[in-house]
């Protein structure tokens, strides 16, 4: 489940944050001037295509679906060595290619994603029991979960395409957030238990790192707040839970 990380989490997430800081720049304080200079002098191993290649090392669990919904402490190892080779790949390249500003940019981006996996691949931690326990469960609910991502991707890919203000602009991001949250929580919620769903719930907040906990704890699908920004996400999402909760009843009474 957390390795469903070609959506929202881990090298991936951490790997589109460092090119975005990169490309766009962030403005230094009382300078004007961007701390991201790119030149057509940037040295072979500093280019974007870099980062990308260090992605291609999760290439794997996007492949092999049963890996990401790993159950056994075997396939959490395999999963492991991909995710900290990933994750090891982007930070040698910040080292390499960043100033101390961008590095501190970057780490504050992307520490919840950071921490996840180092919860999630310390051995006994108890993130990683709680992961196991409830881990036959998970994986029986993939293709649930799966939808719940592919909407909210889908609505992200819309999003950027749409001429909005940044404001609006992160109202809508941070409420197809909620509405992804809430999705996989519910999904888990009905096939597992409280425990499991609220897991499942930190996954996505941690994987969505500072920004989404910044500027995003104000924003719920369900209230005003989203209100006229997401009513196709939440159309959606209501279809995905009633199909979940449909099959769910199914499954108690066969």
């Amino acid at each position: 489940m957390l390795c469903c990380c070609r959506w929202d989490g881990g090298g991936c997430w951490a790997a589109s944050t460092l090119i975005t800081v990169r490309s766009r720049g962030v403005a230094s304080s009382g300078s004007g001037s961007s701390l991201v200079r790119r030149t057509n002098k940037e040295p072979a191993s500093c280019q974007n295509e870099v980062v990308s290649a260090c992605v291609s090392k999760l290439d794997l669990l996007s492949q092999n679906r049963s890996l990401a919904f790993a159950t056994t402490e075997e396939e959490l190892r395999q999963i492991c060595t991909h995710l900290t080779g990933a994750m090891d790949c982007v930070n040698a390249f910040t080292h390499r290619c960043f100033n101390e500003k961008q590095r501190e940019i970057y780490r504050r981006l992307t520490s919840g994603a950071a921490q996840l996996i180092e919860d999630f691949c310390r051995e006994g931690s108890r993130f990683r029991l709680t992961y196991l326990k409830h881990s036959m469960c998970y994986k029986e609910l993939q293709d649930d979960y799966n939808q719940c991502a592919s909407v909210y991707m889908a609505q992200r890919a819309e999003l950027q395409g749409q001429a909005i203000s940044a404001q609006d602009k992160i109202r809508h991001s941070c409420c197809q957030m909620d509405g992804y949250k809430q999705c996989a929580k519910t999904a888990v919620l009905l096939r597992c238990d409280v425990e499991a769903a609220e897991l499942a719930e930190d996954i996505i907040v941690k994987a969505g790192g500072y920004l989404v906990s910044t500027h995003c704890s104000g924003y719920r699908i369900d209230e005003p707040s989203c209100s006229g920004c997401s009513a196709r996400v939440a159309l959606a999402l209501t279809a995905i839970l009633g199909v979940v909760a449909l099959l769910h009843l199914f499954s108690r009474t066969t």
